[in-house]
């Protein structure tokens, strides 16, 4: 028997894909096959696997027309013949001995789940910094016990944590005995939810390690659901419905429930502020249906909402009060309100951005223009305004530059403080929506 089976799903990420698979060939564990799935990709994905199937026996390249995340993932869990399970994402690496780490641990504590902690890697910022660790107050893997087996009803709040099934090994005769498996909703639609949550709630032996061990990128133009605002991100929201219909199915949902509604706002909340208003109201249903059960529920104590805005959005979903919840849009209406003698410039031509000027209708307002670091976008027009590359600031002459983007905004606002400093003689102040 093989002892691990990777399962890397693969769809269009030809100019990541190299750098992920020459991490999993050449780990220092080598007794494990490596499960390539093309799911009908339509750039080079399929050549390059098949490049790497015949240089490595351990490669089983699979092509197969597009059938989304979830199937394509069950379909590698079918083929596997590993004592253990591992999942990695195409577009992203891992460290040289993670899988010796993961199955040194999983074997000598005899458990069913074994994970490490990561990185949130980004190529793209220019500093030394690449790479963070996923640990900060609310969501802290340093926190909770390493190479000690616990049920997850011990430490709740480890649910809180991003869901991350990919950086870890999976006991595969545990997985048949649940039938732990993927929601085969279509396309990439969020169903690592519903799968962490069978995971952790169906055994009473997890164990973690101490090291981070995983590259989850999250860049800019990156295909995945930090770009795009359209009406997928409500697939989160039946994904949330499934995690609540697991977590009572297996008797853990009182236990686990301040834990289960906090990852169910950190999963959701982000979407929320960025899909187009034209699915707002929607979504905003939705997470009434979902959050209406604990609004009654006298004994829930927003355990783990440590920040008062979490709490008091959440309270404005139970009381139906959605105007209050779209803070985000309002504020940036209000901002240029109170800025109409400023000349404005937007840096991102962001989504979000695209369904504000839609939405509010603020042709009124003296913006000169949009910033954005994609070429292919310069001279372009998002409604009235012109897209152009930062080195026209000095033609644009902007007051005010607000930062329109959702992500990695510190890092923005540093290297706008550069450009500023560098290359703009005028005095301008930086906001963020």
């Amino acid at each position: 028997m093989v002892m691990i089976s990777v399962v890397v799903p693969i769809y269009n990420v030809g100019r990541y894909l190299r750098q992920c698979l020459d991490s999993i060939v050449n780990q220092t564990f080598k007794d494990m096959e490596i499960i390539l799935l093309d799911d009908g990709s339509t750039d080079d994905c399929g050549k390059i696997i098949d490049e790497y199937a015949q240089k490595d026996s351990r490669i089983i390249p699979i092509h197969k027309e597009n059938s989304g995340y979830g199937k394509t993932i069950n379909k590698g869990f079918d083929i596997a013949k590993g004592k253990y399970i591992g999942i990695i994402e195409s577009d992203d690496y891992i460290e040289p001995d993670m899988y010796e780490k993961l199955f040194a641990q999983i074997e000598e504590s005899n458990a069913d789940v074994c994970k490490a902690g990561f990185y949130k890697y980004n190529s793209q910022n220019k500093s030394e910094k690449q790479d963070e660790k996923w640990s900060f107050k609310e969501q802290d893997y340093e926190k909770f016990p390493k190479r000690q087996v616990f049920d997850i009803s011990e430490y709740p709040e480890y649910f809180v944590i991003h869901a991350s099934i990919w950086v870890g090994l999976y006991r595969k005769s545990y997985l048949d005995k649940y039938n732990i498996r993927m929601e085969e909703t279509e396309g990439a639609s969020y169903q690592d939810f519903p799968f962490i949550t069978k995971v952790l709630c169906n055994t009473n032996k997890i164990v973690l390690i101490p090291e981070y061990m995983y590259h989850w990128r999250v860049e800019q133009n990156q295909n995945s659901s930090t770009t795009i605002n359209n009406s997928k991100l409500l697939i989160m929201t039946e994904q949330s419905k499934k995690a609540i219909e697991i977590m009572k199915e297996t008797g853990r949902y009182e236990v686990m429930k301040e834990a289960l509604y906090k990852h169910i706002f950190n999963a959701n909340f982000p979407f929320y502020q960025k899909i187009s208003m034209n699915y707002k109201k929607e979504y905003f249903n939705r997470l009434y249906e979902i959050f209406s059960e604990i609004g009654n529920d006298k004994s829930f104590e927003y355990k783990y909402f440590y920040e008062p805005f979490e709490k008091r959005f959440v309270k404005n979903i139970i009381k139906k009060k959605y105007t209050k919840t779209i803070h985000t849009e309002y504020r940036l209406f209000k901002k240029l309100q109170k800025l109409k003698n400023k000349r404005i410039a937007f840096w991102g031509a962001s989504l979000f951005l695209d369904s504000f000027l839609d939405w509010f209708n603020i042709s009124d307002s003296n913006i000169v223009g949009i910033f954005d670091k994609n070429s292919s976008r310069h001279g372009q027009f998002l409604k009235n305004y012109e897209i152009v590359s930062w080195e026209k600031i000095n033609s644009i002459e902007p007051d005010v530059i607000i930062i329109s983007v959702m992500h990695h905004r510190n890092e923005i606002r540093q290297e706008i403080l550069n450009i500023i400093k560098n290359k703009y003689k005028k005095k301008c102040s930086i906001m963020c929506v």
